[in-house]
């Protein structure tokens, strides 16, 4: 190659200087008549015939190359480029989705607590003693007043209250003040189950605050402060049918003595009137820290905002562009200001409006800019949950650099090709073919085929065979991408024996429920509120019927009693959603009807099992049923989470199964569950048969369980044909039992009670006997009296 190259000058000298020995000769010739040599002539030919038309083709043939090369050049830059920006927005959206997975629990604490004020709110409460002793009032700097309570959990833990009064009068006071103290265990619980929270609280419409754990603030904020007034109350409520989270833009909250941001939703009442706002303020650092540790590729940076364009979190490298210090601001604008400085927001700064026009068309993307006088590329993504809006900013230059490292090498290539297309025409028009038909064998095709390869991994085919190039880096890019589609489809393999293997202990139903198509798909935080019928079920006095039996022992009885109901559960459209020991909870999403014949069955299976000897035929169960809305969602933290649901309903339907021992009853139901929608009959008072197998439900009463204010109208069902035959001479006066009772008149309920047991054997009319007595005897409690019938309690804080 040095050989040739050198050799050009010299054929370009030898050329000059034959042309002027030429130009002698020539003009001796005419003149003088001299023969010319032949060698001589020769030459002269060779100069004139060949050599200027080699040096035009040469030319063109250089010219018509290079040009070739440069288009093939723009479209591998084209398409490397593509690629570039396509893999920097896919980072963009990994990081903001977990920084989403960051936040999303608090949103979800937010809504439980949103939920339980609601009901906190919709029941009347009297503190207990401890309670009312701790609170205080006074009224030392009118109109403005105090109205605090400090008391214990146990743990030092406290709660402060914040009222200002105005026009309310006692009365309405103790309202707002006694109904929000049954949120003070929410508060407390929801504060130690979801770490990174500074504070859990509530503020009312009238300007009563519930938070947790205790701050004094009275050294910060004056008597006259109406939290009303600031974001944290007004945000939620502005546009928000919904009643969804919202998240607050940064700010300093001067009485946490740091930057912050809130989770807050609003919370109305059944009848629409506003209740207040709930809220939970979660520190910046553990986002901050998020975003530090976060590495951009090609030497850029992170930078996330607030849904308002307040910068959170930036790392040293964006500072320094940026000129923010964003452990120095902090601290500068702690004591004067309440939100970020305006230098701080990409929409109020000047030298960034081409950056707030590009990331407020939408929500992600990729864009091009100049930014502090260099050229940027800039990539954003929102954060689902908290409409926060991640950027990763990269310098152009450093971002295309992979495109542009091959333009030396296609240099020197051009100026071989020029060097020897001058040495001889043939050779160049030869060598002009074969190089484009090179770059077609060695470039386009290659790339071609290495596409498809990609493509048919993307549609599935992921055990590929590599394929044989001469350039050295297509054929180790060709095994990388094999090698690649090859562990992608092991791990697809493996994701789906896991999916398999998963389903075992997360059903497919729940997953449906929650609208997931695998469990690959579920996040900490998915939730989804429904109306759905609970059903719990429990053996009777296991641990007495078990205690003879080894571990082994103990799982293979309780492993066969489960394989019998389990199957009896999924036959009616349910699913177990826990084993709890020797019971579990079931969850039914469609018809109530399902849950109820499924326990009916549950039954028959249990008498099969008896009737065959399982534990001797001891075995004996008790059903809840109730039917209402519950959460089911995702709760935990990133490295361990399990599913649940959330609800009242699914206390009640426990209560039932507990009152089935005290009943003597197999199974216990809510009128939820017997409706019109499930096509079973009821009436009140009567037993009647629920099908024509002959099984009957029997109403019970209204009845308060373990743990509830709110009375209950309960159903037995009995799954024994004829089980209550001998009671149907009897119904009038059963009935009357449970009126007279529920309408007050105890005296008159102790008297037909007690004519009618002499008569028959029956657990319930003996529990309406028992408690009319008792309250005879004791008085009927002051919660009762206030309720318009009296229920059937089983709660000692009524006794």
């Amino acid at each position: 190659m040095d050989t040739s190259v050198e050799m050009v000058p010299e054929m370009r000298r030898s050329s000059a200087g034959s042309s002027a020995s030429s130009s002698s000769d020539v003009s001796q010739l005419g003149l003088l008549k001299k023969r010319i040599p032949a060698k001589l002539w020769m030459t002269l030919l060779f100069v004139f015939l060949i050599m200027i038309p080699l040096l035009i083709v040469t030319c063109a043939v250089v010219v018509s190359g290079g040009v070739a090369i440069s288009q093939t050049y723009a479209q591998q830059t084209s398409y490397m480029k593509s690629l570039a920006e396509e893999f920097l927005g896919d980072s963009c959206l990994c990081a903001a989705n977990e920084i989403d997975s960051l936040l999303s629990p608090f949103s979800l604490a937010t809504q439980v607590l949103r939920r339980e004020s609601i009901l906190a709110f919709s029941e009347p409460r009297t503190p207990p003693a401890k309670e009312l002793a701790a609170y205080g009032y006074s009224d030392n700097d009118p109109p403005y007043t105090w109205y605090g309570a400090l008391w214990d959990y146990g743990g030092g833990d406290v709660a402060w209250m914040l009222l200002e009064p105005r026009n309310l009068t006692f009365d309405e006071i103790e309202f707002w003040v006694w109904r929000s103290g049954a949120l003070d265990s929410h508060l407390h619980n929801l504060y130690n189950t979801f770490p990174g929270m500074l504070q859990i609280w509530i503020v009312t419409s009238t300007n009563l605050c519930r938070i947790y754990p205790y701050t004094n603030f009275t050294y910060i904020w004056p008597y006259d402060l109406d939290i009303r007034e600031f974001d944290v109350y007004k945000l939620p409520l502005e546009n928000n049918p919904a009643q969804e989270t919202r998240w607050i833009p940064l700010y300093n909250d001067l009485a946490m003595g740091g930057w912050m941001t809130s989770s807050v939703a609003p919370i109305y009442d059944d009848s629409g009137s506003l209740l207040g706002v709930a809220g939970i303020d979660v520190t910046v650092t553990q986002v901050q820290e998020f975003i530090l540790s976060v590495a951009v590729p090609w030497e850029g940076y992170p930078i996330l905002l607030t849904y308002d364009g307040t910068i959170l979190a930036l790392t040293d490298q964006g500072s320094e562009e940026w000129h923010v210090s964003m452990g120095d601001d902090m601290q500068i604008f702690t004591d004067d200001t309440f939100y970020a400085a305006s230098y701080l927001n990409v929409y109020l700064r000047n030298d960034t409006q081409e950056l707030a026009s590009l990331i407020s068309s939408e929500n992600n993307g990729t864009g091009y800019l100049n930014l502090f006088g260099e050229r940027k590329v800039v990539s954003w993504s929102t954060v689902e949950n908290t409409q926060m809006l991640l950027m990763f900013i990269v310098a152009e230059d450093s971002l295309y650099q992979i495109a542009t490292e091959g333009r030396v090498t296609m240099t020197i290539g051009i100026g071989v090709g020029v060097g020897s297309l001058v040495l001889m025409l043939v050779s160049m028009l030869v060598v002009s073919v074969l190089f484009k038909r090179s770059i077609s064998v060695h470039f386009s095709k290659p790339l071609g085929t290495l596409m498809a390869t990609v493509d048919s991994i993307g549609h599935g085919n992921y055990y590929q065979i590599p394929v044989d190039y001469k350039l050295l880096e297509l054929q180790q890019m060709s095994r990388v991408i094999v090698r690649v589609g090859q562990q992608l489809g092991s791990n697809v393999d493996l994701l789906r024996t896991l999916n398999i293997s998963y389903q075992r202990f997360l059903p497919q139903a729940f997953l449906q429920t929650l609208g997931k198509k695998d469990f690959t798909t579920v996040k900490l935080g998915d939730s989804r509120e429904c109306d759905i019928t609970i059903l719990f079920v429990d053996i009777r006095d296991f641990c007495s019927i078990s205690q003879d039996l080894s571990s082994q022992e103990l799982f293979q009885t309780l492993n066969h009693y489960l394989s019998v109901i389990g199957p009896v559960i999924e036959r009616r459209n349910g699913f177990i959603d826990k084993f709890l020991g020797d019971g579990c909870l079931a969850i039914f999403p469609g018809s109530p009807a399902d849950a109820l014949k499924a326990a009916i069955d549950i039954q028959a299976a249990v008498d099969r099992l008896n009737a065959e000897g399982f534990l001797q035929g001891m075995l004996r169960v008790g059903i809840g049923l109730h039917k209402g809305p519950v959460l089911m969602g995702t709760v935990g933290h990133h490295d361990r989470m399990d599913v649940t649901v959330i609800s009242k309903t699914v206390n009640i339907a426990s209560r039932l199964e507990n009152l089935t021992k005290l009943l003597s009853a197999k199974i216990l139901t809510t009128d939820k569950v017997l409706t019109q929608e499930s096509k079973w009959e009821q009436m009140r008072g009567s037993m009647i048969p629920l099908d024509a197998s002959g099984i009957t439900s029997r109403f019970v009463g209204h009845i308060c369980p373990q743990g509830m204010t709110t009375p209950l109208c309960v159903y037995q069902i009995d799954t024994c044909t004829g089980a209550y035959d001998e009671l149907k001479p009897h119904l009038a006066d059963i009935e009357s039992v449970i009126d007279m009772y529920e309408s007050f008149h105890l005296e008159q309920c102790v008297c037909v009670a007690k004519s009618l047991l002499a008569e028959i054997d029956d657990r319930i009319v003996k529990l309406y006997l028992d408690k009319a007595q008792s309250y005879l005897r004791d008085g009927v409690p002051e919660p009762l009296r206030k309720l318009s019938l009296l229920p059937l309690v089983f709660d000692t804080k009524f006794d």
